[in-house]
């Protein structure tokens, strides 16, 4: 994602930034965001944006995340906004998208002067809301007044609008204010007309702090199949040297994880999904049907994971490893062929001790395994002593680290340290079977597997520990406790 500030004028500074920010130094703003200018230069694209003939269907989410300069054009009309990783404080995901003067073409926007004047919008695309009746629609976001960037002034306004198809108008659902002086951050809800009001000690109180919006979405005039939301800012400049602002890019609000979703109640939420676009995560499947399953994913809507996208047989209940992914673009599921999505592993080294998940089988190589959700992992044929259902989560050695980066895993430890385990169980089963087993060195590597599930030299190094101990002695039909 981006790592150039835009109203700083040496990006060098910028792994300063959390430093300067606590000693409250302010740093002198630009007119230009060169990462946009560098951004359309290079790419040669259009500022112009079509909206989509495609209508979205919920859960509409975004994290801000993807590595881009601009919102993502399946979710978003316009091209105001800034997605970055570097003007927030602490943000809730990874990214944020930044409103503030600066436009698209990267320039403070013309006119801007010490009166107010509207600067950045972010539009969504169509979304279906056509639920009539339903009362359980709300749309949540996390904003942060300012951050490591400049500090709204009084008459600067965030303010959040729902789109009216059959009027085709816009109505205000949310504004925020902010108060940098003493520290106020007050915000009014038009669907309750009630105001809600944070205090802050100081400035930096609540320039580093997230902010969560819940809003009902939930009046007729919404709920149709055309409805979309939008988030615009109103900034100001000014000239006086006291105020961080001073002439160029301004009045800094960071958006994060935007979520419009049915079946959510109006509380305050810390929900976020466990998953990302594009990433693994083991999820729970909480129900099947004929089409396929859900998964907890921590939202109050569970993601669906059609019967396709299953490469063996589920169980409810269980978590099995998946990646999100939006076939077109209007809706996202879960898939469990997740094999292109693993990565070679440059951290592990051999004889380390990793956590997988079980995902795929092969009668010529072995079990497949997602390392810690993320990297290559294979138990050989070799090395497999039981029997693995997909999803089983394993505890594995690492024998082998390949060239490619990827991992050869055992289940076994090694040899010096599994002996004495192997010849406790070897114990243990002749116990549990009346102190004799049917094996000894004439037996097939096949039987020993099938009985105990370890390979025949361990067999015979686990006989040899108990023979040196005079715990068993061999019989003409196996071994046997003295």
């Amino acid at each position: 994602m981006l790592l150039t500030f835009r109203k700083y004028i040496i990006s060098a500074i910028l792994s300063l930034a959390p430093f300067f920010l606590y000693a409250q130094e302010t740093l002198a703003p630009l007119e230009i965001n060169p990462a946009i200018k560098n951004h359309l230069k290079q790419k040669n694209i259009s500022l112009q944006r079509k909206q989509s003939k495609a209508i979205l269907e919920l859960p509409f989410i975004d994290d801000f995340s993807k590595p881009t300069i601009f919102p993502d054009s399946s979710l978003w009309i316009d091209r105001y906004a800034f997605v970055n990783t570097t003007y927030a404080i602490n943000p809730v995901s990874i990214g944020v998208v930044t409103l503030d003067a600066i436009n698209h073409n990267g320039s403070v926007y013309p006119g801007a002067e010490n009166l107010q004047f509207a600067a950045d919008t972010l539009t969504s695309q169509k979304i279906n809301l056509n639920y009539p009746g339903d009362n359980s629609i709300y749309l949540s976001f996390y904003y942060q007044p300012g951050g490591l960037g400049d500090t709204p002034e009084p008459s600067d306004t965030i303010l959040l609008e729902f789109y009216v198809p059959e009027e085709q108008t816009w109505l205000k659902a949310w504004h925020a204010t902010f108060n940098a002086k003493d520290s106020i951050l007050t915000e009014y809800y038009a669907y309750n007309n009630t105001e809600k009001i944070h205090y802050g000690d100081t400035l930096i109180d609540l320039k580093k702090d997230f902010f969560q919006v819940i809003v009902p979405v939930q009046e007729e005039k919404f709920l149709k199949e055309s409805f979309q939301f939008r988030l615009r800012n109103y900034a100001s400049s000014s000239n006086n040297d006291d105020i961080e602002s001073r002439k160029g890019n301004s009045d800094h609000w960071h958006i994060d994880f935007v979520y419009l979703d049915k079946n959510r109640k109006l509380t305050a939420t810390t929900e976020i999904p466990k998953i990302k676009l594009g990433e693994i995560a083991s999820l729970r499947v909480v129900n099947i049907i004929s089409s396929g399953a859900f998964l907890d994913w921590g939202l109050s809507s569970d993601l669906f994971w059609p019967t396709e996208e299953q490469p063996h047989p589920i169980k409810k209940g269980k978590a099995y490893p998946v990646v999100l992914i939006s076939p077109n673009e209007t809706q996202l599921i879960a898939t469990g062929n997740i094999y292109n999505y693993l990565q070679p592993s440059d951290k592990h080294k051999e004889e380390e001790m990793v956590n997988g998940t079980v995902y795929d089988f092969s009668d010529q190589w072995g079990v497949f395994v997602a390392v810690e959700d993320q990297y290559f992992g294979l138990i050989p044929k070799s090395e497999i002593y039981q029997e693995f259902e997909y999803g089983d989560k394993v505890y594995a050695r690492i024998m082998r680290v390949r060239e490619d980066g990827k991992l050869d895993l055992s289940l076994r430890k090694q040899v010096h340290e599994q002996l004495d385990d192997d010849a406790e169980f070897i114990m243990d089963e002749m116990i549990a079977r009346g102190g004799a087993l049917p094996l000894n060195d004439n037996s097939s590597p096949k039987e020993i597997r099938k009985m105990l599930h370890m390979s025949k030299g361990a067999f015979k190094r686990a006989v040899g520990r108990l023979l040196k101990y005079d715990k068993i002695k061999i019989t003409k039909t196996g071994i046997k406790i003295k």
